[in-house]
Protein backbone atom coordinates (compact mmCIF):
# COMPACT_ATOMS: atom_id res chain seq x y z
CA UNK A 1 0.00 0.00 0.00
CA UNK A 2 1.39 3.42 -0.94
CA UNK A 3 2.09 6.21 1.53
CA UNK A 4 -0.65 8.32 -0.08
CA UNK A 5 -3.28 5.63 0.41
CA UNK A 6 -2.39 5.32 4.13
CA UNK A 7 -3.24 8.95 4.78
CA UNK A 8 -6.72 10.17 3.73
CA UNK A 9 -5.64 13.81 3.79
CA UNK A 10 -2.71 13.13 1.45
CA UNK A 11 -5.02 11.14 -0.79
CA UNK A 12 -7.47 14.05 -0.91
CA UNK A 13 -4.69 16.50 -1.83
CA UNK A 14 -3.44 14.15 -4.52
CA UNK A 15 -6.95 13.76 -5.92
CA UNK A 16 -7.52 17.53 -5.91
CA UNK A 17 -4.21 18.08 -7.72
CA UNK A 18 -5.23 15.55 -10.35
CA UNK A 19 -8.64 17.16 -10.76
CA UNK A 20 -7.12 20.63 -11.18
CA UNK A 21 -4.68 19.30 -13.79
CA UNK A 22 -7.50 17.68 -15.75
CA UNK A 23 -9.66 20.81 -15.64
CA UNK A 24 -6.76 23.02 -16.73
CA UNK A 25 -6.14 20.74 -19.69
CA UNK A 26 -9.82 20.72 -20.66
CA UNK A 27 -9.93 24.52 -20.58
CA UNK A 28 -6.70 24.79 -22.58
CA UNK A 29 -8.06 22.46 -25.25
CA UNK A 30 -11.30 24.44 -25.49
CA UNK A 31 -9.35 27.69 -25.77
CA UNK A 32 -7.11 26.28 -28.49
CA UNK A 33 -10.16 25.31 -30.52
CA UNK A 34 -11.20 28.95 -30.47
CA UNK A 35 -7.74 30.15 -31.49
CA UNK A 36 -6.29 31.05 -28.08
CA UNK A 37 -3.08 29.36 -26.97
CA UNK A 38 -2.98 28.95 -23.21
CA UNK A 39 0.31 28.92 -21.36
CA UNK A 40 1.52 25.88 -19.46
CA UNK A 41 0.00 26.05 -15.98
CA UNK A 42 0.80 23.60 -13.23
CA UNK A 43 -1.77 22.61 -10.59
CA UNK A 44 0.52 24.24 -8.02
CA UNK A 45 0.53 27.55 -9.91
CA UNK A 46 -3.22 27.40 -10.29
CA UNK A 47 -3.62 26.69 -6.59
CA UNK A 48 -1.23 29.47 -5.53
CA UNK A 49 -2.98 31.97 -7.77
CA UNK A 50 -6.36 30.98 -6.40
CA UNK A 51 -5.32 31.04 -2.75
CA UNK A 52 -3.85 34.52 -2.94
CA UNK A 53 -5.31 37.65 -1.44
CA UNK A 54 -7.77 39.65 -3.57
CA UNK A 55 -9.66 42.92 -3.01
CA UNK A 56 -12.99 41.09 -2.82
CA UNK A 57 -14.71 38.89 -0.26
CA UNK A 58 -17.37 37.06 -2.27
CA UNK A 59 -17.29 33.30 -1.80
CA UNK A 60 -17.92 30.49 -4.26
CA UNK A 61 -17.30 26.81 -3.65
CA UNK A 62 -14.20 25.25 -5.17
CA UNK A 63 -16.36 22.51 -6.63
CA UNK A 64 -18.41 25.13 -8.49
CA UNK A 65 -15.32 26.59 -10.16
CA UNK A 66 -13.86 23.25 -11.19
CA UNK A 67 -17.26 22.07 -12.44
CA UNK A 68 -18.00 25.22 -14.42
CA UNK A 69 -16.27 25.32 -17.84
CA UNK A 70 -16.84 29.07 -18.18
CA UNK A 71 -15.07 29.88 -14.93
CA UNK A 72 -12.22 27.52 -15.81
CA UNK A 73 -11.85 29.22 -19.19
CA UNK A 74 -11.65 32.54 -17.37
CA UNK A 75 -9.09 31.43 -14.79
CA UNK A 76 -6.81 29.66 -17.27
CA UNK A 77 -6.89 32.69 -19.55
CA UNK A 78 -6.16 35.07 -16.67
CA UNK A 79 -3.12 33.12 -15.59
CA UNK A 80 -1.96 32.70 -19.19
CA UNK A 81 -2.19 36.45 -19.83
CA UNK A 82 -0.22 37.19 -16.68
CA UNK A 83 2.46 34.71 -17.74
CA UNK A 84 2.68 36.40 -21.14
CA UNK A 85 3.41 39.64 -19.25
CA UNK A 86 6.13 37.79 -17.27
CA UNK A 87 4.17 38.22 -14.07
CA UNK A 88 5.11 35.53 -11.52
CA UNK A 89 2.20 33.31 -10.53
CA UNK A 90 2.06 33.21 -6.75
CA UNK A 91 -0.20 33.93 -3.81
CA UNK A 92 0.50 37.67 -4.01
CA UNK A 93 0.10 38.02 -7.79
CA UNK A 94 -3.17 39.94 -7.80
CA UNK A 95 -2.20 42.38 -5.08
CA UNK A 96 1.38 42.89 -6.26
CA UNK A 97 0.55 43.26 -9.96
CA UNK A 98 -2.78 45.01 -9.73
CA UNK A 99 -2.92 46.80 -13.15
CA UNK A 100 -1.72 43.70 -14.98
CA UNK A 101 -4.30 41.59 -13.17
CA UNK A 102 -7.11 43.89 -14.31
CA UNK A 103 -5.88 43.73 -17.89
CA UNK A 104 -5.81 39.95 -17.70
CA UNK A 105 -9.36 39.91 -16.32
CA UNK A 106 -10.76 41.66 -19.40
CA UNK A 107 -9.02 39.31 -21.82
CA UNK A 108 -10.25 36.37 -19.75
CA UNK A 109 -13.79 37.76 -19.68
CA UNK A 110 -13.89 38.03 -23.45
CA UNK A 111 -12.65 34.46 -23.86
CA UNK A 112 -15.25 33.26 -21.35
CA UNK A 113 -18.11 35.07 -23.07
CA UNK A 114 -16.95 34.04 -26.53
CA UNK A 115 -16.95 30.46 -25.29
CA UNK A 116 -20.51 30.88 -24.02
CA UNK A 117 -21.49 32.44 -27.34
CA UNK A 118 -20.07 29.50 -29.28
CA UNK A 119 -22.22 27.24 -27.12
CA UNK A 120 -25.21 29.55 -27.65
CA UNK A 121 -25.54 29.95 -23.90
CA UNK A 122 -27.26 33.34 -24.08
CA UNK A 123 -28.52 33.03 -20.52
CA UNK A 124 -24.94 32.94 -19.24
CA UNK A 125 -23.96 35.92 -21.38
CA UNK A 126 -26.97 37.91 -20.16
CA UNK A 127 -26.17 37.08 -16.55
CA UNK A 128 -22.55 38.19 -16.95
CA UNK A 129 -23.14 41.33 -19.00
CA UNK A 130 -26.26 42.34 -17.09
CA UNK A 131 -24.21 43.84 -14.25
CA UNK A 132 -21.46 45.35 -16.41
CA UNK A 133 -22.17 48.91 -15.32
CA UNK A 134 -20.73 48.05 -11.92
CA UNK A 135 -17.34 47.29 -13.50
CA UNK A 136 -16.94 50.88 -14.63
CA UNK A 137 -17.82 52.11 -11.15
CA UNK A 138 -14.92 50.28 -9.56
CA UNK A 139 -12.50 52.81 -8.05
CA UNK A 140 -9.59 50.41 -8.55
CA UNK A 141 -10.12 50.03 -12.29
CA UNK A 142 -7.22 51.70 -14.15
CA UNK A 143 -8.55 54.53 -16.33
CA UNK A 144 -6.86 53.26 -19.48
CA UNK A 145 -8.88 50.04 -19.24
CA UNK A 146 -12.29 51.72 -19.15
CA UNK A 147 -12.57 51.91 -22.97
CA UNK A 148 -11.83 48.18 -23.11
CA UNK A 149 -14.55 47.55 -20.56
CA UNK A 150 -17.03 49.64 -22.55
CA UNK A 151 -16.14 47.85 -25.78
CA UNK A 152 -16.66 44.48 -24.13
CA UNK A 153 -20.03 45.59 -22.79
CA UNK A 154 -21.07 46.86 -26.21
CA UNK A 155 -19.96 43.71 -28.03
CA UNK A 156 -21.92 41.30 -25.88
CA UNK A 157 -24.92 43.50 -25.15
CA UNK A 158 -25.42 43.65 -28.92
CA UNK A 159 -25.15 39.86 -29.06
CA UNK A 160 -27.99 39.44 -26.60
CA UNK A 161 -30.04 42.21 -28.18
CA UNK A 162 -29.69 44.69 -25.34
CA UNK A 163 -28.37 48.22 -25.60
CA UNK A 164 -28.77 49.17 -21.95
CA UNK A 165 -26.88 46.34 -20.23
CA UNK A 166 -29.16 46.79 -17.23
CA UNK A 167 -29.12 44.03 -14.65
CA UNK A 168 -31.93 41.56 -15.21
CA UNK A 169 -33.22 38.53 -13.41
CA UNK A 170 -32.63 35.17 -15.06
CA UNK A 171 -34.78 32.09 -14.64
CA UNK A 172 -33.66 28.63 -13.63
CA UNK A 173 -30.13 27.43 -12.91
CA UNK A 174 -28.31 30.52 -14.21
CA UNK A 175 -30.34 32.79 -11.94
CA UNK A 176 -29.71 30.56 -8.93
CA UNK A 177 -25.98 30.63 -9.60
CA UNK A 178 -25.75 34.38 -10.16
CA UNK A 179 -27.67 35.10 -6.97
CA UNK A 180 -24.89 33.40 -4.98
CA UNK A 181 -22.02 35.62 -6.08
CA UNK A 182 -21.27 39.31 -6.28
CA UNK A 183 -21.10 41.36 -9.47
CA UNK A 184 -17.32 41.25 -9.18
CA UNK A 185 -17.23 37.52 -9.73
CA UNK A 186 -19.30 37.99 -12.86
CA UNK A 187 -16.26 39.23 -14.72
CA UNK A 188 -13.55 41.18 -13.06
CA UNK A 189 -11.90 39.63 -10.10
CA UNK A 190 -9.75 36.50 -10.02
CA UNK A 191 -10.64 33.70 -7.65
CA UNK A 192 -8.89 32.72 -4.48
CA UNK A 193 -9.83 29.72 -2.40
CA UNK A 194 -9.31 29.16 1.28
CA UNK A 195 -10.01 25.68 2.52
CA UNK A 196 -12.88 24.24 0.50
CA UNK A 197 -14.15 27.57 -0.82
CA UNK A 198 -13.08 30.15 -3.35
CA UNK A 199 -12.96 33.87 -2.68
CA UNK A 200 -13.77 35.70 -5.92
Amino acid sequence: MSTISKHPRNQAIYTLTQTIAIKIKEAAVALKQSGYEAQDISPEEFSDYMTGETPTDAIIALADVLANPYLMIREVTEISELKKMYVPIAKDTVMSFHPEAYEAHFTAAEQELDYALNREDYAWIKARIGLAEFWLEDDLLPKHLKPICRALMKKFSEVIGSSSCKARRMNGETDAYVSRISHWSLLMMPSAFTGSTFKV
